[in-house]
């Protein structure tokens, strides 16, 4: 069993501090809120998503999925 939680629970933190504190607690995966990040999922960028992503691969973690969609 893998375990992930969601960025939204670190209301007020930046994704890569959420990122990093999640793989340091042992948790395998974090799901990513995209209202967290912006209005809309449309506003963010190709290029930022392919930085959490990689951002979260980097620190040893998946992302579970895409909250509120």
């Amino acid at each position: 069993m893998k375990f992930a939680i969601c960025n939204e629970v670190f209301e007020g933190w930046a994704i890569d501090d959420s990122i990093k504190f999640v793989a340091e607690t042992g948790y395998d995966a974090i799901e990513i809120a995209p209202f967290t990040l912006a209005q809309y999922v449309t506003e963010v960028s190709v290029t930022e998503r392919h930085r959490i992503r990689d951002a979260a691969a980097g620190n040893g973690i998946g992302i579970s999925a895409v909250h509120w969609v």
